[in-house]
């Protein structure tokens, strides 16, 4: 990625913009939009993040691990705040007072599930062109009901 990223230099200096063409990147924002919409469980705002999130070239199993990351750090910080240190996620100022503001209401028992159900959903095998499919089902389970009729194996 290192050789991809250089030949883009112009005078020996590479811009963000130019990086992103070539760097895999996820955007913390999609993963905030994405826990927002599970919180409220609405499956459609949920499902559409997923989707801007693959237009705009994210790597769908990164944000995946990202996505569990932040939810972790829900969850430990639901069940004390001190133990928001063993967390390595740094989160803007912004998406730290968002993550504070849903965990006030909702219960540990949801964040626990989400974190089972996405990393349950992130086993699957990819049988289908659509690496958003398995995010996609996480999404339904998580805000309307169980997706077990729907197994993708």
């Amino acid at each position: 990625l290192l050789g991809q990223v250089l030949t883009l230099a112009e005078d020996g200096r590479v811009t963000e913009e130019q990086a992103a063409l070539v760097l895999p990147r996820t955007d913390m924002d999609f993963v905030a939009q994405l826990f927002d919409a599970l919180i409220r469980k609405d499956a459609s705002a949920g499902i559409m993040v997923v989707n801007n999130l693959v237009r705009e070239g994210v790597q769908v199993q990164r944000f995946t691990q990202n996505a569990l990351e932040f939810f972790r750090k829900a969850l430990l910080l639901k069940l004390n705040s001190q133990l928001a240190m063993f967390s390595s996620l740094e989160l803007s100022k912004e998406h730290e007072q968002q993550l504070l503001q849903h965990i006030e209401n909702v219960d540990v028992g949801y964040l626990e599930r989400m974190i089972r159900v996405f990393l349950s959903r992130a086993e699957e095998p990819n049988v289908t062109n659509l690496p958003q499919l398995p995010l996609e089902m996480a999404i339904v389970e998580l805000t309307i009901g169980s997706t077990d009729t729907f197994s993708l194996l």
